[in-house]
């Protein structure tokens, strides 16, 4: 996925001095411990990050500790160190997915809205509405409320404190509004007496339930069915891990169900393009992910060289889903083609050809096509003319959305 240019450069010049100031504000830097010391950040932060590293490890599993979070709440690095390390990537990865709707027309119905962040931590996922609010306020309706929900009550302060601090400067700073509540799945991800919001962000939520993806599914369906306004949008990002990723991909399958044996006004709108079948749940060992390349604060790669983390780039998992009675092809005008078709995969050259796999209503499949375009994971296509069977095809002409 492409994220617009003008952002990336913008964040380049002023993120990471907004950090800072926002930490020496909470007092949790000293003037003399800058993020670029790295004696600061072996000391004081990489020892937290080597373990949520396993904590959640590489095969997307909890690590034995599972209550390190709670019991080491109280240090005085720990909060600073999971925002130093974690908050600027999920935040770009919710900011890519809101250039994505920008990039294929999605226009937002309503001058003003309302935010939900549900297991919001440091709010990563709503300062990513937020920095897109203030880059592309063209697009970004003026945000009335922020609402973060989250079980930790540092972090969710500590969230809402930097939604304040970046949005200090807006001339429609939004009203933020904390809820101190750990998400019972049982009773619902809301409380039925809950208002509607326009937009509803999750970021690395899902998959810290250890509920059935059927079950996850049904209580998901409830809060975007019974909260989200006419026209509003979910944007729920997860870790690109396999297991994580196929995770996801159930959820969808058990909402597509749902929505259709409900009549339900929700619609899938990305990375799929509809309702069809999923075909990377074909294959056992098969997932589905997408992958923005983004640039890193100096502190940061630091902190990645030092914990041995590679995140040149971030992938992530995700789907956007809008309650509307539209088709999706209004929804999102660009991808009113009649054959379109998603990048699932890297490219590489087989002869004279680009050879991919590519995914669109009829499922995923291999494909060739012999062009100039410059292309790769998450593009989306409009072919015109194609040869092949079910398992791969051929592409005569195409053109790139």
């Amino acid at each position: 996925m492409k994220i617009q240019a003008q952002w990336i450069e913008e964040w380049k010049k002023n993120l990471e001095p907004a950090m800072t100031e926002f930490l020496l504000s909470q007092e949790l830097i000293e003037k003399d411990a800058p993020l670029s010391n790295k004696r600061f950040l072996a000391r004081s932060i990489i020892p937290h990050v080597k373990k949520y590293q396993e904590l959640f490890n590489r095969k997307g599993e909890l690590a034995p500790d599972k209550n390190y979070w709670k019991k080491i709440s109280d240090s005085p690095h720990f909060l600073t160190a999971y925002f130093l390390a974690y908050m600027p990537a999920n935040l770009v990865r919710v900011a890519s997915v809101l250039g994505e709707l920008e990039r294929l027309g999605f226009q937002f119905s309503t001058q003003s809205a309302r935010v939900l962040e549900l297991g919001a931590g440091p709010a990563s996922a709503a300062a990513g509405w937020c920095e897109v609010s203030r880059l592309s306020p063209d697009f970004i309706p003026k945000t009335d409320t922020i609402a973060l929900v989250e079980k930790d009550r540092k972090a969710l302060e500590l969230g809402a404190e930097w939604i304040r601090h970046i949005t200090a400067r807006s001339p429609y700073a939004p009203s933020v509004q904390t809820f101190h509540r750990t998400i019972d799945w049982a009773r619902g991800l809301l409380p039925k007496t809950a208002p509607e919001f326009d937009v509803i962000l999750t970021s690395y939520f899902l998959n810290e339930s250890t509920e059935s993806t059927e079950y996850i599914a049904e209580k998901l369906f409830y809060l975007l069915d019974d909260h989200l306004s006419p026209e509003g949008i979910w944007i729920g990002v997860e870790p690109a891990l396999k297991a994580e990723s196929r995770k996801l991909l159930e959820i969808r399958k058990h909402l597509i169900a749902r929505i259709l044996k409900t009549k339900s006004k929700l619609k899938i709108l990305l990375p799929c393009l509809g309702h069809q079948s999923c075909g990377a749940l074909e294959k056992a060992g098969d997932w589905c992910h997408e992958e923005v390349t983004w640039w890193r604060p100096p502190y940061l790669k630091a902190i990645d060289e030092m914990a041995s983390i590679d995140r040149k780039s971030l992938p992530y998992s995700y789907l956007v889903i809008a309650k509307s009675d539209r088709e999706r092809s209004k929804i999102l005008p660009k991808t009113s083609h009649p054959k379109i078709a998603r990048l699932v995969s890297p490219t590489h050259t087989e002869g004279s050809d680009l050879e991919f796999h590519l995914c669109d209503q009829t499922g995923k499949r291999k494909a060739r096509w012999k062009t100039d375009n410059e292309i790769g994971r998450g593009d989306l296509i409009s072919i015109q003319n194609e040869r092949g069977d079910q398992t791969s095809r051929r592409i005569d002409k195409a053109s790139v959305i």
